[in-house]
């Protein structure tokens, strides 16, 4: 059985507003992601920040962009490569045992 992925934006209204120097906010805007494998399900989120050149739609194109690595069995550590932070994050935040952190055997001793 194979990885499944799937990547969503949401919003989160924020009870009042969120204000920090660079400005307020009502909405939490994140990326969510989903990684399954039969029954078994982790998810991990994150907020582009536009301050660092991302966006909801630049980040979503990046994990769409190693999707197909990723349901082939791609480890997350390997994927930092090939990754910008913002999506990476995204996709490192998930606790799923089913999508071990890297494809290649973890030694048991050194």
């Amino acid at each position: 059985m194979h990885l499944q992925l799937e990547a969503i934006p949401e919003a989160f209204p924020i009870a009042g507003r969120f204000v920090i120097s660079r400005g307020a906010k009502t909405e939490a805007h994140v990326i969510r992601v989903t990684v399954r494998k039969g029954l078994n399900a982790g998810q991990g989120e994150c907020v582009p920040y536009g301050r660092y050149g991302e966006s909801i739609q630049s980040v979503l194109a990046q994990i769409e962009a190693v999707k197909s690595r990723i349901e082939g069995g791609c480890g997350r550590v390997e994927l930092l490569s090939a990754m910008a932070a913002g999506a990476s994050c995204c996709l490192l935040r998930i606790s799923n045992p089913c999508w071990p952190p890297t494809s290649q055997p973890i030694p048991t001793s050194i």
